[in-house]
C-alpha cells in the first residue's frame, strides 16, 4: 500500500515519489508527504496494487483520490506594534513571506509563560491575510502583565518569528 505524489505538468519535468502508506481503517489510509521542490499542486493516488484491499474501480489498481497542495512554509519577519494592553484590542500586523489562505484559515496564536501563570497560556484568534506578505489580527486578553510569544497557525503547523 503506498501513496503516490505525482505533477505532469505539461511545462514542467514530471515529478513522482512513492512513499508507503498505512491502513488505519476501511474509510482512511495514511501517508507521510515527501519533499517536494516547489510550491505546486500534485495528484495524489492511492496505489493498492498486491494490498488485498479492494479500493479500486478501475483495471490498473489506481484510483485517484485527490490533488495535494504543496506551500511554501510562512516566513514571520517583524511584528507591529510589539507591545498592547492587557485588556487585549491591539490591532498588529506580521510581515513576512509567502502568506495565504487558499487551503483553510490562518490564526494568530498567543502564548505567555510567566513564573505566575500555573501554565503556560495559549489563545488563538483568526487572521487576515492581506498580501502574500501581511497578516493582520488583533491581540487577545492577556492573562497578566508580561511577553507573549507570536505564531501563525496554518493547518497543523505553526511558524515563529525568528530571532
Amino acid at each position: 500500500l503506498s501513496c503516490r505524489f505525482s505533477n505532469w505538468a505539461s511545462n514542467e519535468m514530471a515529478v513522482r515519489k512513492i512513499v508507503p502508506a498505512t491502513f488505519l481503517s476501511p474509510n482512511l489510509i495514511e501517508c507521510t508527504t515527501p519533499s517536494w521542490g516547489v510550491a505546486d499542486l500534485a495528484e495524489l493516488t492511492i496505489i493498492i496494487l498486491g494490498s488485498g484491499l479492494d479500493l479500486s474501480h478501475r483495471d490498473d489498481g489506481y484510483e485517484s483520490l485527490l490533488t495535494f497542495a504543496f506551500v511554501r512554509p510562512f516566513e514571520l519577519h517583524s511584528i507591529k506594534p510589539n507591545n498592547g494592553f492587557v485588556a487585549g484590542g491591539t490591532d498588529i500586523v506580521i510581515n513576512g513571506g509567502h502568506f495565504s489562505d487558499v487551503h483553510g484559515a490562518v490564526a494568530c496564536a498567543f502564548q505567555w509563560s510567566r513564573a505566575s501563570i500555573e501554565a503556560p497560556a495559549l489563545a488563538s484568534f483568526e487572521a487576515t491575510v492581506v498580501s502574500d506578505s501581511i497578516v493582520a489580527c488583533s491581540t487577545p486578553e492577556a492573562p497578566s502583565k508580561g511577553v507573549a510569544d507570536v505564531s501563525l497557525v496554518y493547518g497543523g503547523d505553526e511558524f515563529h518569528l525568528r530571532g
